[in-house]
This record gives structure tokens, sequence and C-alpha cells, in this order.
């Protein structure tokens, strides 16, 4: 049967095409259709024309006539328009079509090319999922007259493209089960990738204005987001005039037709760099108005980037303008958008050189009068502080001074008048209430009162604040009080700043105080330091005359200013101890002292200050000498004497030199020679003159015996016999006779030697050695 159906195609195609079926060929209209479509010389709309009237025709036979005839036409390419609608129409008419492609595939090449080519349309246009067919289908992938049409048949059904029949078959045996659903649905994600990354290739760093262009202008969001981003990248000021008039051409379009507002958004930041003069403005004042909530706030802060500036001025005041329109009370629209208005206004106080002062006033009165959110008003008052005329310090005063209002609130009024006095130093009302203020309840005030006194540099603002200095409350405005006290020296603050005794937290910034304060006044810095070594405050008393200056100084100032500050570097060691960073003070202090100790030779604080430094840095081998040539002198406090030779001893004790030793003996004995210490020097000295003893004699050998001499009358033992003088009859030496064997004896009447216990020394001997 399916061969019978084959011979009427195949002999019409061995004759050029096949002819039309008999039932067709009554009709004249569509025998001159297909006569034409048969004809290559027929135009592209005629043949279109054509081709509609055929298949019509051809949808009235049943659906096994169609087929036959329509493979082999579209096996020869004769009709102009898509086959999709008749192949699927037919396939829901007859069950067995499906069959009839597959056996059609089957078919040798040669003499079936133009039916083998009319089934692999058929087959892509069916978008079957028959796995056998669909798999004779990629065997034709191998074959060079068919593997293109194969190979977009495939892609039709499945979404994917097949290289060789390898690949389809890797692809295959993963994917065959899971239907062409999800087979389109992988492959259309995968085109969408492929795609996105062409893009970003296309995209990344300076990519060319062209492509940037044409992404912007793209339908897929991805896409367009990546062309917005290389679109902010571009320089700008390096594109010639005709590239800058697309970009802002493109700019604008995707203003109006970008759909997400988020990019809408993002996009805002774009237009005070592309667009110039109006065109900027009307984009930022069209999303101020109609935008969404985040269009609104970024085209409220861009607005003030537009160039030139006036222009960018008065689309702020047009936006104020419908913040607080008119025919409302109060404000409308965000409080975000009001406050990034009215700090872009304040941000052009600089720059716009003609501002009109009238608009600009009634616009800060009416924001003042119903502005009720605490941002904005904040905001506003910044505004103010740069723009304000000096009507606004009498505007504003009532707020200043009202104990009742915000306290924070308050404190930017300050500000703002401060701003205004600044900019009108002729008008004095902001001048006349800062002294009440730094008194006032609310710290907030105090401390902006204490800035204001400072920047306005308020007369007699010093004093004020060194008066309050004691009375005020909270730590971190005494701080401010004591900045302020530091920025320049004033009469009279002084006296009272070094009655005032810091808490820990104030140290460094009260010293700091005291220092300027000083500043090269000689007699003030005896007064600040009687005053503070008066009250123990050593510390202080070290820093003012470390840091006082010394140009102009007098030789006999710098020898006054020396002197204190030898004595207020030992008193800053004996508290602190020469450890701990301060070793280069204690060096210091050394070298200062021996100087003062050569000048004034009959000073006794110099050397014991030296001494008691020197203890400290353990250098006992420097001052042992100059401690014992201080202890006879009856100057020198004797509990002084005693408390310097106690620790010189136990320092030479730890350091255990024989040198040091030796010295350690002396000072124990000039240390003796002052009489007997107290009670307290006592137990310790006792216990030093153990470690120190004395030098003890060299032990005497008693005389060896003498030994017998044999008998002879030889030379040598006469001349033995007569050197050893006269003897007695027994054979000893005759009283008074001298043995120098003895070693020299003693002088009649004297005494043996004794040692300091009171026993007595063995009698030196000549060693016989």
């Amino acid at each position: 049967m399916f061969a019978l159906l084959l011979c009427v195609p195949l002999l019409a195609f061995q004759g050029g095409g096949p002819e039309l079926p008999e039932a067709l060929n009554a009709n004249p209209a569509v025998t001159e259709a297909w006569s034409s479509l048969q004809d290559p010389a027929t135009e592209a709309s005629l043949r279109n024309i054509a081709s509609a009237v055929v298949l019509e025709s051809l949808a009235t036979l049943p659906p096994s006539e169609q087929w036959s005839f329509l493979i082999a036409a579209d096996g020869h390419g004769l009709f102009s328009v898509s086959l999709r609608a008749q192949y699927r129409q037919i396939a829901k008419d007859w069950p067995a079509l499906e069959a009839r492609v597959l056996e059609t595939l089957a078919l040798p090449s040669g003499q079936n090319d133009a039916l083998l080519l009319g089934a692999i349309h058929a087959a892509g246009n069916l978008a079957t999922t028959n796995a056998p067919l669909i798999e004779q289908l990629a065997t034709l992938l191998e074959n060079p007259n068919f593997s293109s049409n194969a190979r977009l048949a495939l892609e039709d059904i499945t979404g994917e493209e097949f290289g060789t029949q390898k690949d389809f078959l890797l692809w295959w045996e993963s994917s065959k089960d899971l239907g062409r659903e999800i087979w389109l649905e992988t492959a259309h994600e995968k085109e969408k990738q492929r795609e996105l990354a062409d893009w970003r290739r296309r995209l990344q760093g300076a990519a060319a204005v062209t492509e940037v262009l044409y992404g912007v202008r793209h339908p897929r969001q991805p896409i367009r987001v990546m062309a917005y981003e290389a679109l902010r990248r571009l320089d700008f000021q390096s594109l010639d005039a005709a590239t800058n008039l697309q970009v802002a051409d493109a700019l604008r379009n995707a203003l109006d037709q970008e759909s997400d507002a988020a990019l809408r958004t993002s996009l805002l930041a774009l237009v005070p760099q592309v667009l110039k003069n109006r065109e900027a403005l009307n984009p930022l004042l069209r999303a101020l108005e109609f935008g969404v909530d985040e269009e609104r706030l970024a085209a409220a802060r861009y607005l003030q980037l537009v160039e030139p500036v006036e222009i960018a001025w008065e689309g702020l005041l047009r936006g104020l303008d419908g913040a607080y329109p008119k025919e409302i009370e109060g404000p409308s629209g965000q409080i975000a958008v009001r406050q990034a208005l009215w700090s872009g206004l304040g941000s052009l106080a600089d720059r716009v050189t003609n501002q009109d002062s009238v608009r600009l006033d009634a616009q800060f009165q009416v924001a003042l009068a119903v502005e009720t959110a605490r941002p904005v008003r904040a905001s506003i008052l910044s505004a103010i502080r740069r723009l304000g005329g000096p009507n606004y310090l009498e505007v504003l005063r009532p707020l200043a001074v009202d104990s009742e209002a915000s306290e924070v609130e308050r404190s930017e009024v300050l500000v703002a008048m401060t701003g205004v006095a600044e900019r009108h130093p002729e008008i004095t009302i902001l001048q006349e209430i800062l002294p009440a203020l730094l008194a006032d309840p609310q710290p907030q005030v105090r401390r902006q009162a204490i800035a204001s006194m400072r920047k306005l540099k308020v007369s007699q603002a010093p004093l004020l604040m060194v008066q309050r200095l004691a009375s005020e409350t909270e730590v971190v405005l005494q701080k401010d009080l004591l900045a302020a006290l530091g920025e320049a020296k004033v009469a009279d603050v002084l006296e009272v700043l070094v009655n005032f005794t810091p808490s820990q937290t104030l140290r460094e910034a009260y010293g700091k105080a005291l220092v300027v304060q000083i500043g090269g006044d000689f007699a003030q810095l005896e007064m600040v330091r009687a005053a503070l070594v008066k009250r123990f405050d050593r510390e202080f008393a070290f820093l003012v005359v470390r840091t006082f200056p010394l140009e102009g100084l007098s030789p006999e100032d710098r020898l006054v200013l020396d002197r204190k500050h030898a004595t207020v570097v030992w008193e800053w060691l004996m508290l602190k101890g020469s450890g701990n960073g301060n070793a280069s003070y204690a060096a210091d202090a050394v070298t200062r002292l021996r100087d003062l100790m050569a000048l004034e030779p009959d000073s006794l604080e110099w050397p014991i200050y030296l001494i008691e430094i020197e203890l400290q840095r353990g250098q006992v081998a420097a001052i042992v000498p100059l401690l014992i040539q201080l202890l006879p002198n009856p100057a020198v406090d004797l509990q002084k004497k005693w408390e310097l030779g106690c620790a010189a001893l136990l320092a030479a004790d730890n350091v255990d030199t024989p040198e040091l030793r030796v010295q350690g003996r002396t000072l124990l004995e000039a240390m003796l020679a002052l009489g007997e210490p107290d009670a307290d020097c006592k137990f310790l000295f006792d216990q030093l003159q153990e470690k120190f003893p004395g030098e003890e004699p060299e032990a005497v050998l008693p005389p060896p015996d003498p030994q017998p001499e044999e008998a002879g009358t030889s030379e040598e033992g006469a001349a033995a016999d007569a050197s050893e003088g006269p003897k007695s009859e027994e054979g000893q030496p005759t009283e008074g006779s001298e043995n120098p064997a003895a070693g020299g004896a003693e002088e009649p009447g004297a005494s043996p030697p004794q040692n300091p216990g009171g026993e007595e020394f063995p009698q030196a001997v000549s060693n016989p050695l």
C-alpha cells in the first residue's frame, strides 16, 4: 500500500515535480497557481499567493492524498510558505502519518532524495517525540546531502544543535525520557545563557559605544542591565558631539520605555552627566512628580548635579514648590525627598550668585511653619545656615532660647544662627544670648553654645568659659571648654584655671590649656608651678616647665628655668620612676644637674637630686664618691645622709663588683663617722656592715725550728755561725741582738696590733720560702 502511495510522487519527481492530484486539476485557479509555483521566475509575492491557493484546495483531499502530494512538493522546495500547519493538521486527522514519515526516512538516498528531504521537513514541522523517528532522523546527520536539513529538523524537535550523530547519541542517552517540553525549556535556557555570555563579552571593559547603545534597546532585561552599566562607564567627555547626541537619545528613550522602576532609578544617575540645561531638568522633574518612591528620591538627589548650576537651583526650588503646595496644609510627599531637596539647595549656596532672596525667604518661612518631620527641619536649618539673610537671626532667636523646645532642634537652630552671624558679623543678636546659654539646662544646647562662642570669637568668651568650668557637670562639655581655653592666651584666665582641679579624664586637655595660657610669661610660670607644687600635682608641674618656650629668655631667666626644670624633673622621676618611657628624661636631668653643680658648687640640692636619680637608674658607681664627699657637710640633714648612704650601700651590694666593695667599705666608714643612726636605720645599717667588712692583714707564720748542723770546720759553717750573732751558753741569741730571719722585732714597750674585735693579730713573720 505504501509503495503504491509513493508511485505518484516518484513519477512526478522524475518529471521535475509532482503533478496536481486529479481532484484539483478540475479547478483552473489551482492549476494556474501550481504552474506559477513550478516556474522559478515567479516573483516571491506571487509565489506566496499561489502557495496559499494550492494549499487551501489541497486541504479538501483525504489526509493520505495530501501527504503524498505535500512530501514530494516540499522535497522539491516548490512552496514558499511554511507547511507546519498542514503537516500538523494531517497528523491530527491521520494517525499513521508519523509511521509514514519514518518509513520514508529509511529509504535509500539517490532516486529518493526529494522524498527524503520532504520527510525531513515533515519531521521537523511535526516536532514529534516519536523516538524511532528521531533516531532515524539523526542517522542522516552523517549523510552530507541531508546533514544540514536533518540538523535543523532535530533542532526544531529538541531545541539542541548536533554536529554529528555521535553528539546526538550522547545527548539522547540522558534526555530521551524527559520529553519535548523539557528539551525545549533546557535548550531555551542554554540559548539565553549563551546570549548573555556573548553580551557580557561585548559589553565588558571599555565597550564600543555602538554595542552599548544596541544593548540599551535590547528586549531582554539582563542584557539591558549590562548595557546600562557599560553606559555608566563611558567617558562622555571624550565622545564627539554626534556620538554624545546618540547617547543622549538612547538615555531619553530608555527612561521613557524602561518598565522596571529600579532600572529607571539607576538611569537617573546618568542624567546630569549626559543631558545638559533643561534637557536634564525635565526627566528629573518628571520622575520627582510621577515616579515611584525610589525614583522620586533619586531625582531629588540628582537635581543639584545638573549643569549649569542655575538650572539646578531652579529645579530644586520647583521641587520645593511641589513639596509645600499652597492648596494644602502641610508638606507633601516623602520625608526623604524633602530632606534631599533642602540638602541640595544648601549645597549650592557657594555656587549660585543670583539667588532670589525674596523667593528663598518665602520658602524658608513656609517650610519652618508647616514642616513637622525632624530630619527635614534639620535640613531646612542647615540651608538657612548657608543661605539665610540677617533677618533670620531674629526669626530664630525665640527657638534658640526656648528651654521647653527640643534639645536637638535648639542646637541646630544655634548652628544655623552661627552660620548667618558669620556672614553678617554686624548683627550681634546671637552674641548677646550665648553667655546665658552656657548655663542652659540642656547639655546639647550648652555644647553648641561653646562651639558658637569659639567660632564667633565672642568677647570675654574665654573668661566666661573658665568660670563655667568648675560648675559644668558634663565631662564632655568640660573637655570642650578646656579645648577652647587651649586655643589662645587670654588675660585673667590663668588665675582661675590654675585653681581648677581636673579629673583624670580631663588631665590631658587641662594640661594643654595651662601651657597655652602660660605662654612665654615667666612670672605666670612660677605662679602656676608654685600652685601645682602646693597641691602636690607634680605631673602638671613637670609639664608646664618642660614645655615652657625658650625663645627670648635672658641668660639669668634661662638659669632660673633650668633650676625649675631640674627640680620638677626630679620630683617627676621620684613619683614615676626612671622606667616606663622616662629614661630620656632621667638622662637629661643628670646632664642638667651636673651643669648646675658646676655653676653653683655651694648648692646642696643639686647633688642630692643627682644622687637620688642615679640610684633610680642603677648608676651607683657614679655617685658613691659624690656621697662620700657630701656626708661630712653639716648643712645636709643627718637623716637624709643616712637614707642616701643606706640606699647606696644596698645598690652597691646588688651590683657586687670588687671596686664597689672597696667603695662601699669607704662609704660605710664615712657613715660611721656620722654617729649613731636612728632606730629606723640602725637595723639595716648593722646588716650592711656585715656585707662590707674591712680588709684583714696577711697572717704571720711562726719561725721554723733551727736544724742541727754537722760538726765541721769548713769556711761555710764558720761564716754561718758568725752571721747568727752572739749566743748564750744554750745556743740561743742574746737579748737585744737582731735576727733578720725574724722579720724585725718589736720596739720596746709596743703592744701587738689589735683587730676591730679586740683580739690580737698574729705577729707577722717572714716567709721562709
